[in-house]
């Protein structure tokens, strides 16, 4: 009789503390799968296309960026780091860029040349690591892009990176090609070893509400250096997997606002309940 009532009570307090608690989910790196596929050999080193693929086996809603969200490393054959094309970060906007959506189970596909961010110095077998970021949005509805957009928020930032790759470039580089000229005029910098246009601190990515900061900070005190109206897909450019009524954007629930939101009606049966059962049970006892 004891363990009756140790149990039933124990549920009742296990059940409360669930109430309080923030039921969002995050999904674990078997969720999100990042698939890069390449060819064996490439004859032309400034052909080198790799094609991706990545899964949302989660229970959310998966929001992609087109391009500037990848972090790269290119090994030679040498096993050196290669050092990457000077380029732009990502937050600076110089190109269009679409957001897709991809609900439960969606697949996101597309190529990337890699010719057109590193050189091939020498001829040989490559070995090339690419981490992709991408966005959980906590829901399974699609959201409006343009409400993305808007708020600078496109979801929760998660990063994924795909398995190593191999393959030989028959062919090095052209010398013209090696050592282009760096032009700080349209943004371009000398970067290090790794392709990672996501860490300018003057252009920082937008959608993870850093670039809004930004220029609310900057038109403050001068005239911004970066767009005041960010890069909008046209609307034949932006797509989604499926179609669905604009939502609006609600933050996450953290578990202390949780604990403020629970239902008390719920506390009060689940207390009731309890009771009951104990009086029943101490009833019978006697």
């Amino acid at each position: 009789m004891k363990t009756s009532i140790i149990a039933l009570f124990y549920l009742a307090v296990t059940g409360l503390e669930s109430l309080g608690k923030d039921q969002s989910f995050t999904p674990a790196k078997n969720e999100i799968i990042y698939h890069v596929k390449n060819q064996a050999s490439y004859p032309d080193p400034e052909e080198v296309i790799l094609d991706y693929l990545i899964e949302n086996r989660s229970k959310l809603t998966m929001v992609v960026v087109s391009h500037g969200l990848d972090r790269i490393k290119l090994y030679g054959p040498d096993g050196e780091l290669v050092r990457p094309y000077p380029y732009r970060s990502s937050g600076m906007g110089s190109r269009m860029y679409v957001i897709n959506c991809y609900p439960p189970d969606g697949r996101c596909t597309g190529s990337l040349c890699l010719s057109a961010l590193f050189p091939f110095p020498i001829q040989g077998e490559y070995r090339c690591t690419l981490t992709r970021r991408i966005y959980l949005w906590n829901s399974t509805e699609i959201p409006d892009t343009q409400a993305l957009i808007n708020n600078d928020y496109y979801g929760t930032p998660f990063e994924v990176t795909a398995k190593e790759i191999k393959f030989r470039v028959e062919a090095p580089t052209s010398k013209a090609r090696k050592s282009p000229q760096v032009d700080p005029s349209n943004g371009l910098f000398e970067p290090g070893f790794e392709y990672d246009p996501m860490v300018s601190k003057k252009h920082p990515v937008r959608g993870e509400g850093h670039y809004k900061q930004v220029l609310q900070e900057t038109s403050k005190t001068e005239a911004p250096s970066i767009p005041v109206t960010p890069t909008e897909p046209s609307p034949t450019q932006t797509r989604t997997t499926k179609k669905a009524p604009e939502v609006k954007l609600t933050p996450t629930i953290t578990s202390q606002e949780a604990d403020l939101a629970t239902p008390w009606s719920v506390i009060m049966i689940l207390v009731v309940l309890a009771s009951g059962l104990l009086w029943f049970l101490l009833k019978k006892r006697n």
